[in-house]
């Protein structure tokens, strides 16, 4: 490489790198938010390897901070809007 030499911008993949650790056990994760509401990652993290010893580690906290933002940005949407989970308001209203 040359000195003035940038290497292109990487295009945004749109594809997994890894498979999810909380694909187990969001269920679980996922009534404990109903029931709490102010869990925040941290707390539900501690729960979880309360829970399921070994499997959960501080390296996870982030994985399950965007698994969060997008269980809120879900319930926001159908508290406000009142759709489905999968955004189809003209399946609710045929209904």
């Amino acid at each position: 490489m040359y000195p003035l030499h940038h290497p292109a911008p990487s295009k945004p993949r749109h594809w997994r790198t890894r498979a999810d650790p909380f694909t187990d056990v969001w269920n679980e994760t996922e009534c404990w938010l109903k029931d709490e509401l102010q869990l925040g990652s941290t707390e539900l993290l501690l729960k979880l390897e309360d829970a399921h010893p070994g499997k959960f580690t501080e390296g996870h906290r982030r994985t399950l901070q965007r698994r969060l933002q997008e269980w809120w940005v879900r319930v926001v949407r159908e508290l406000v809007y009142g759709t489905r989970a999968d955004g189809n308001i003209l399946a609710e209203v045929r209904k």
